[in-house]
């Protein structure tokens, strides 16, 4: 099983299922820093780090020299079972 999928699955159990069977959380944050993300996906923030190296993460936005991930772009991945980079950007297009 793909280690990005297994983190994902371990959703907070707090959260109620939205209709489309997702987790949904009460924040109405937009875009996720790299600790918001690892909380999310219930890993470290070095995970992050090396998923985001090896392309197994949707591509970040970048403002400067931050990073930040779309939640929306994270839900719509992980509902489609946390394909690598390039598979889920041939997804989307």
């Amino acid at each position: 099983m793909n280690s990005a999928l297994r983190y994902a699955q371990t959703a907070d159990t707090a959260a109620q299922p939205s209709s489309a069977g997702l987790p949904t959380t009460t924040s109405t944050t937009l875009l996720l820093d790299k600790q918001q993300l690892a909380a999310e996906l219930r890993c470290s923030t070095r995970k992050i780090d090396r998923l985001d190296s090896a392309g197994k993460l949707p591509a970040p936005v970048r403002i400067g020299v931050a990073k930040r991930w779309a939640r929306q772009t994270i839900e719509k991945w992980i509902a489609a079972g946390c394909p690598e980079r390039l598979g889920f950007e041939k997804l989307t297009r």
